[in-house]
């Protein structure tokens, strides 16, 4: 993150890590839950207040986590950009 971005990260429950962790077990639920819709990719298009159709609420979760996941260190560079403190990295 320091070299990319420029941010230190400060221990594991830091605000950038902890929607990484979140993502990682997340979708270790999706990918055991989602089994049958790998092998029936009709279940895709099943409703979601049918039973069996969990599996998609907790995608959206992961999709949600991980666009935060990359939005917050492009946040932070631009927001040090702006205020002319920032480290030099790639992003920067």
């Amino acid at each position: 993150m320091a070299s990319m971005y420029g941010y230190n990260i400060s221990s594991v429950d830091d605000p950038c890590i902890a929607p990484a962790n979140k993502a990682t077990s997340l979708a270790e639920e999706v990918m055991t839950d989602s089994a049958l819709a790998n092998l029936f990719p009709i279940l895709r298009f099943i409703p979601n207040f049918l039973p069996g159709s969990g599996f998609k609420k907790r995608a959206n979760e992961v999709r949600k986590v991980t666009e935060e996941m990359r939005r917050l260190p492009i946040e932070f560079v631009e927001k040090s950009v702006v205020r002319n403190n920032h480290l030099s990295s790639i992003k920067s």
